[in-house]
């Protein structure tokens, strides 16, 4: 498919990308798991984080960018599956590319097969729309195809940068049960959250509108729909994987928008259901 202008496909290992250069900002986009790796925004500081250590060689899934977890977040209950689902593990079809005024908008498909019946025996239709400009527009569209209703989840496993994530705080989550992964303990949160190194929990119930706050950058705003839960992590050192080398993890937290435990859903067939997210740092 031709690109709009600013925008070339490019092969690296596994993985065929599109590179995005236009006056709106620089970034990357994998076809692998429809997973945007990278933006920046013109005249701004970046908004989701790579790895340096990411490998592009191995087939696995890329550490950083906006990875795809569906249909569950986090173990499979069924021994065996992977980790996070199948969506950021099969390569995605673009079904469209334009260039608008101020954004370049690409649009991503990816249907049930036998590699995905491997996985999940049951048919589906996953859509992924990306809007690049000063902000970042997703639009994260699930159809059950199968012939009976199915328990769902799915995470926007958001990789956002920070210049020091042991000065990066959260707002937005007071209120929120927080499942902490950590300590294994589960309670309400209160105030502004200051997750530091070696941070996992699960926040269900949440607001969908959260603030990171990155100074001396300016702060990230992110606005959700249909997502009632989000997820915040950084590994610090004790928990680094091998493809986050030398504390790289001190320019990264997670803040991921989705449906985890509880707050999982039923879809009955023939349905959708449908996800948005709005990455900005212009006024919340």
């Amino acid at each position: 498919m031709e690109l709009p202008l600013g925008c070339t496909w490019e092969t690296r290992g596994c993985h065929q990308l599109i590179r995005v250069s236009t006056p709106q900002g620089q970034g990357l986009i994998s076809l692998s798991g429809a997973q945007l790796l990278s933006w920046t925004p013109a005249g701004g500081e970046p908004l989701v984080w790579l790895s340096p250590g990411a490998d592009f060689d191995n087939g696995k899934p890329l550490r950083g960018g906006i990875p795809l977890c569906w249909p569950w977040f986090g173990p499979s209950v069924v021994p065996g599956l992977p980790q996070h689902g199948l969506a950021r593990q099969l390569p995605w079809t673009l079904t469209a590319s334009t260039a608008l005024e101020q954004a370049t908008k690409f649009t991503f498909e990816l249907r049930d097969s036998d590699a995905s019946r491997a996985i999940w025996p049951h048919a589906f239709i996953l859509q992924l729309t990306l809007q690049l400009g000063q902000s970042i527009e997703l639009a994260f569209r699930m159809r059950h195809a199968a012939a009976t209703p199915q328990t769902l989840g799915f995470c926007l496993h958001s990789y956002f940068a920070v210049p020091d994530a042991l000065a990066a705080t959260v707002s937005g989550v007071a209120g929120a049960m927080c499942h902490d992964k950590i300590v294994h303990i589960s309670q309400p949160q209160t105030g502004t959250l200051q997750p530091g190194a070696n941070y996992d929990a699960v926040f269900t119930g949440a607001s969908g509108q959260y603030t990171l706050h990155r100074a001396p950058w300016p702060d990230i705003h992110i606005q959700t729909s249909n997502a009632p839960s989000v997820i915040v992590w950084n590994p610090g050192d004790e928990k680094s994987p091998t493809d986050m080398p030398d504390r790289c993890w001190t320019g990264m937290l997670c803040v991921e928008p989705g449906a985890a435990m509880e707050d999982r859903f039923i879809l009955a067939p023939d349905t959708d259901y449908l996800t948005t997210m709005r990455i900005s740092t212009g006024a919340a």
